[in-house]
């Protein structure tokens, strides 16, 4: 009761403060809520205005403005006309006349009446903007550019018409005239989303995505209630590997306006980085379904359908390995062999299936299986290719394709040495080493098999190590780190061969994923080697400290490198030992100071 008393009563005084006012004092309040682009708090004032003095064409074209403002085009249109018939030689009622057909999608009608804007006023900055922006989108660059120039020269402190330019020049190719454009624009007004917003798709143009960051939040505090912002900094957010960030803002940008079909494309692209397949398949259904029934996009449709049959279809393949990568990637080999087994009931003789469930098999200790799974693969090798081609992603990949063969087959020999030196076989893990480097090896000039050489190169070294060979093992080392310089386990396993140069070392235990894999965390069939210190020459341990000292530098996180340092410490009697073992056992070697036989604090 005391409600709906209380509501209308409010109400009543808020229309008599409003109306009350004089003719110029409603006419300021009503211009000032189009400034502050209030559009449909400011038409009641304008409709008092035109009921009190209907001759006065700033009124209709306020209110023709707010109407434009809220996308109420045939109300702004009928404002506009009214306002030309008491002043036929209105030049900005010829400019917005031009918006609302531009916004029709009339670009030729709109031109026309932009055109006569200018003639009826040839200072009209806004018109030259306005018919610049319809020039660009037209293709008609260099009358775009004329047009842009002259806005600028008739408003020089207009913010966007700098922001639009620096568009224009990032779209051609003149990214410091861009960015001289954007400067400008910002520092005349960063709280304008039509200078914000264009300053930070420059910058994702150029690849800055912390600065495009910036920009994309300054963007949703000034308008967050749209739905743009909040994609386009999920995007960035995923090109800067944040996936759950991105994510979190695909899904702001869904609870604001559900029917953008990208959106659904950009978080299953996300999704798939997390390992959530049922996610991106959930978001990639929903994108064609969106798509179909709103546009005509064959290149979305195919896109999404591809990815659909790749990633979604239980009769294909490629479903099991998805999703057997998606559980492998998150360390959970159990779930990921049981991806694959569910393949290879329908798929026996996959060899992309057989060489990722041994690897599967590998990662959970048990090599003797992951043997059989390599050789079968091995087997079925001529198959890899027809496989491969089933994705239509990769059926134009023309040469290409022998390229991915010889790695997926260079793989499975280097995953058989890692196997077969686990088992102790250590002249048969030699000999697919040796194989996995010789099919590499004319291969070696491009970059992705410049890092892989450098794996299997350290991998034949350890042997090699293992085996006491320490010239072999140290020109291995040498290799991995010609082929790739910033991996830090050919310098780990370096400092192992410069200690070892007399057999000091001995092998009672291998994992050669605790040597070869920087993403190892520890494994309890591994221990350090022993180290018989009387065959030890202090120069090579202060060599092996230097290697270790690289490593780290190359990767901070590298548990195994802080492992190796701390027992090169011991053995040169040095402090701070502890700390390294320390940050081992924190990085995931749970038993470093077992290994290392120390008790740290």
């Amino acid at each position: 009761m005391i409600k709906t008393v209380k509501i209308p009563l409010l109400f009543c005084l808020f229309a008599t403060s409003v109306f009350s006012q004089s003719e110029d004092e409603t006419f300021a309040h009503a211009d000032s809520l189009l400034k502050a682009r209030e559009f449909a708090e400011s038409i009641p004032y304008y409709d008092k205005l035109i009921a009190q003095n209907s001759s006065n064409e700033m009124y209709y074209r306020g209110r023709g403005y707010a109407y434009i403002g809220m996308t109420e085009l045939d109300k702004g249109e009928s404002d506009y006309r009214k306002a030309l018939e008491l002043n036929p030689n209105c030049s900005n009622c010829y400019n917005n006349l031009g918006k609302i057909e531009a916004n029709r999608g009339n670009l030729n009608k709109a031109i026309q009446l932009l055109n006569t804007a200018i003639e009826k006023d040839e200072n009209n900055g806004n018109a030259y903007f306005f018919r610049a922006r319809i020039k660009e989108f037209n293709n008609d660059k260099t009358s775009a550019l004329f047009d842009y120039n002259k806005a600028i020269k008739l408003n020089p402190d207009e913010a966007q018409y700098y922001a639009y330019r620096g568009t224009y020049n990032m779209n051609a190719g003149y990214s410091s005239l861009a960015k001289g454009d954007f400067d400008k624009a910002y520092l005349l007004d960063s709280n304008n989303i039509e200078v914000v917003y264009p300053r930070s798709q420059y910058f994702i143009n150029i690849q800055d995505w912390d600065k495009a960051l910036i920009d994309l939040n300054r963007c949703v505090e000034l308008k967050p209630a749209d739905y743009k912002y909040y994609g386009a900094k999920g995007t960035v957010l995923e090109f800067l590997e944040r996936h759950d960030e991105a994510i979190e803002n695909y899904n702001l940008s869904l609870q604001i306006d559900s029917t953008r079909h990208l959106t659904y494309m950009n978080r299953a692209i996300a999704r798939y980085s997390i390992e959530d397949m049922d996610g991106t398949c959930a978001d990639n259904n929903k994108a064609l379904e969106l798509i179909e029934k709103t546009e005509e996009n064959e290149s979305a449709i195919d896109y999404l359908k591809g990815e659909l049959e790749a990633l979604c279809n239980l009769s294909k393949k490629s479903y099991y390995y998805q999703r057997g990568i998606a559980a492998y990637n998150l360390n959970q080999f159990e779930q990921a062999k049981t991806h694959y087994d569910k393949g290879l009931i329908q798929f026996p003789k996959s060899p992309m299936l057989l060489s990722f469930r041994g690897n599967a098999l590998k990662a959970m200790g048990n090599d003797s299986e992951a043997i059989a799974d390599y050789i079968k693969f091995l087997q079925f090798k001529g198959d890899v290719i027809p496989e491969i081609m089933e994705n239509p992603k990769f059926q134009n990949m023309g040469q290409l394709l022998d390229v991915y063969e010889s790695g997926s087959v260079a793989a499975v020999y280097g995953s058989l040495a890692e196997s077969y030196a686990n088992t102790g076989s250590y002249e048969v893990a030699i000999s697919y080493a040796d194989s996995a480097i010789d099919l590499l090896l004319e291969y070696k000039e491009r970059p992705e098999y410049k890092v892989v050489l450098s794996s299997y190169y350290t991998t034949r070294g350890v042997i090699h190590n293992v085996q006491g060979d320490y010239e072999k093992a140290k020109s291995d080392f040498s290799n991995a780190i010609a082929y790739d310089k910033t991996n830090p386990l050919p310098h780990v396993n370096m400092a192992f061969a410069l200690i070892n140069k007399k057999k000091a070392l001995q092998y009672n235990t291998i994992n050669m994923g605790f040597y070869v894999n920087s993403k190892y965390v520890g494994n309890k069939r591994t221990t350090l080697p022993v180290f018989n210190k009387k065959k030890i020459n202090d120069d090579n341990l202060l060599e092996a400290l230097t290697e270790c000292n690289t490593a780290i530098e190359l990767d901070k996180k590298n548990a195994f490198a802080y492992l190796v340092r701390a027992q090169i410490k011991i053995l040169m009697d040095q402090v701070g030992y502890c700390i390294d073992a320390l940050t081992a056992k924190e990085l995931g070697i749970l038993d470093a100071e077992d290994q290392l036989g120390i008790k740290c604090n």
